[in-house]
């Protein structure tokens, strides 16, 4: 058997990166709906500033809070705890995920949905705080025709969390 991984102690960047990335979750959903593209600007910067700023062998403990919802983190801590021992990306996974941010930062699809002419399915995670539940709806609203479903007890990363999600996509999928 090895031994554990050392523990890493938090810098003083990560301790303002958990701060900030706390402060936004939590705001965000105080946000009125008019303002979502902004709270997205501020959740891409974060990101941004994650991949950026702070030692990249803490960036899975510091986005799990994020990208788990509450259920998830309380009913399956050893996967989370995989997930985050895990997540220890390269410089150039860090570039990559850095200039991904920046991207979405920066792109507006919203004229883009009413063009959209093939079958859309848009899920949402009830307890996603990086891309809000009514941020999917208005994007549903958006897309003609587009289908929307709203799983309880899943967050962010929705496919993972929630085995009926998984299962809409495949019945959504077969038609």
């Amino acid at each position: 058997a090895g031994s554990a991984p050392a523990a890493v102690s938090p810098s003083a960047a990560s301790t303002r990166a958990i701060a900030a990335g706390s402060w936004i979750a939590a705001s965000a959903r105080r946000w009125p709906a008019h303002c979502g593209q902004t709270s997205n600007r501020r959740v891409y910067r974060w990101f941004e500033l994650l991949c950026s700023e702070v030692d990249g062998r803490l960036l899975g403990e510091l986005t799990a809070p994020f990208l788990f919802g509450e259920t998830f983190l309380s009913q399956k801590p050893s996967v989370v705890d995989d997930i985050v021992r895990s997540t220890k990306p390269s410089d150039e996974g860090r570039a990559f995920l850095r200039a991904q941010a920046q991207a979405l930062a920066a792109f507006d699809g919203k004229a883009l949905c009413a063009q959209v002419a093939w079958p859309t399915l848009c899920l949402a995670g009830a307890e996603d705080l990086l891309t809000l539940p009514r941020e999917v709806a208005a994007t549903a609203t958006r897309i003609p025709g587009a289908l929307h479903e709203c799983f309880a007890n899943a967050g962010h990363s929705l496919l993972l969390e929630s085995a009926p999600a998984f299962d809409r996509v495949f019945a959504f999928l077969r038609g």
